[in-house]
């Protein structure tokens, strides 16, 4: 699967493909933190323009 990590306000953010965020059963746009007991995502209402500029921007590749 392919996605995006874009910098945002409250930390980072992975911008996933629309089939992926109907798998997930919620918003493509989800909200990453980095914690010392593991990585967690959740849900990000917010609209994708309202991220930084594309030079935040980093691409993901994962299979």
């Amino acid at each position: 699967m392919k996605g995006v990590l874009k910098r945002h306000p409250e930390g980072w953010v992975l911008q996933l493909p629309e089939e992926a965020g109907r798998a997930l059963g919620h918003s493509r746009v989800v909200h990453v933190e980095f914690q010392k007991d593991g990585l967690w995502i959740r849900p990000v209402r917010e609209a994708v323009e309202e991220l930084e500029p594309e030079g935040h921007t980093r691409g993901l590749d994962q299979d």
